[in-house]
This record gives C-alpha cells, sequence and structure tokens, in this order.
C-alpha cells in the first residue's frame, strides 16, 4: 500500500490551512509500495501554508517503488497557496520532490530574520539556537523520563455547534480543551 505520512497531516484535501506550525519530531516511512513523506503533509491537494517550520527528520525505508518527499509536502496535486513555509537543511535523506518551501541552513534557521512574516512577539520564539512556537505547554520532568499523553478532553463545547453550507469560518468561542498527561491535567 501507499503511505502518505507528514509532520502536521499525512493527506490534505483541497480547502485545508496551515498557518504557524512546527514540524520537529521524526518521520519514517516503513515497507510500502509508494511513500508521500513532507514537513507539513505527504500529500497536498491545494489548500494554504503559511509560516510553517520543519526541523524534524524525514525518512522513507524500505520503499518498493517510488519516493515522493519534501520540506513542505512530497508531492503537491493543484497548486497550493504557500508562503513563508521553511525546512532545516539535512532533515531529508532522499532527493526532494516538493516544489515548495525553502530550505535553510544550521546556522540560518536560529535567527528571527530568516522568517519573513513571522510574529516572534507573540506566536513564535528562538531559544537555543531552536525555532518554538510560544505558549505551548512544557513538561518540568527531565528529558530522560517524560510525561506520557493519555488522552484529551473537552471541557467546554463551543458555543456554535451548529453550521450550514455558506458559513464562512469554524468558531470556536467557549471551547476549552485539556491534554490529560500521566502526571497532570493541561488546559490548552
Amino acid at each position: 500500500m501507499d503511505s502518505y505520512t507528514g509532520g502536521i497531516c499525512g493527506f490534505s484535501r483541497e480547502g485545508a490551512e496551515y498557518t504557524d506550525c512546527l514540524f520537529a519530531g521524526g518521520i519514517i516511512a516503513e515497507k510500502c509500495a509508494n511513500a508521500y513523506l513532507g514537513g507539513v503533509s505527504g500529500k497536498l491537494i491545494g489548500g494554504k501554508v503559511e509560516r510553517t517550520v520543519a526541523t524534524g527528520s524525514i525518512m522513507p525505508s524500505e520503499i518498493i517503488s517510488h519516493t515522493y518527499i519534501g520540506g513542505v509536502a512530497g508531492e503537491e496535486l493543484s497548486e497550493p497557496a504557500v508562503k513563508n513555509a521553511f525546512y532545516k537543511k539535512g532533515i531529508i535523506n532522499e532527493e526532494i520532490t516538493g516544489l515548495y518551501g525553502k530550505e535553510l541552513s544550521e546556522s540560518a534557521i536560529s535567527k528571527k530574520d530568516s522568517f519573513t512574516g513571522f510574529d516572534f512577539n507573540d506566536v513564535w520564539s528562538i531559544s537555543d539556537g531552536k525555532i518554538e512556537l510560544k505558549n505551548l505547554p512544557k513538561s518540568n520532568k527531565p528529558t530522560d523520563s517524560p510525561s506520557t499523553l493519555t488522552g484529551i478532553k473537552i471541557t467546554s463545547k463551543p458555543e456554535k455547534l451548529t453550521y450550514t453550507q455558506g458559513d464562512s469560518a469554524l468558531d470556536l468561542r467557549g471551547l476549552e480543551v485539556s491534554a490529560i498527561y500521566s502526571d497532570k491535567t493541561v488546559k490548552l
């Protein structure tokens, strides 16, 4: 079978939007016919990608037929709107087939001036040479014993629950979500 694997989403359809996203983990596609791997999405059909960064590793392994790989998407169908999307040099161990995104060197990816249009006051930060999203929950445990995410709980539903075709946007006012870890609960 084919594998669609991305740092944010595996297979993305027309209309999807990815804004202010960071992929810093790792992707390995194993034992598949064709592999579609990307820092944002393995396969991206249209949509919008803006202010994204991929610093995690993207590696295919044991691919039978073809590998489609990129810093933003392994394969793009119907041109997506991509603006200010970056990936770190060296995260991809194969020839890049994806057309979008700008490769940055190790030194460039640790400098604010490399990221045009990014909000470093409220959304992004660079600390210890790493770009990060601000205000994400951080573990206070030592790195040798990380806490484990055991669930996600909606503690309060959004005010608007009914939508009709043509509504302009998703309204999440009133929504409260908590991440439940093995050692704590964090309100998101």
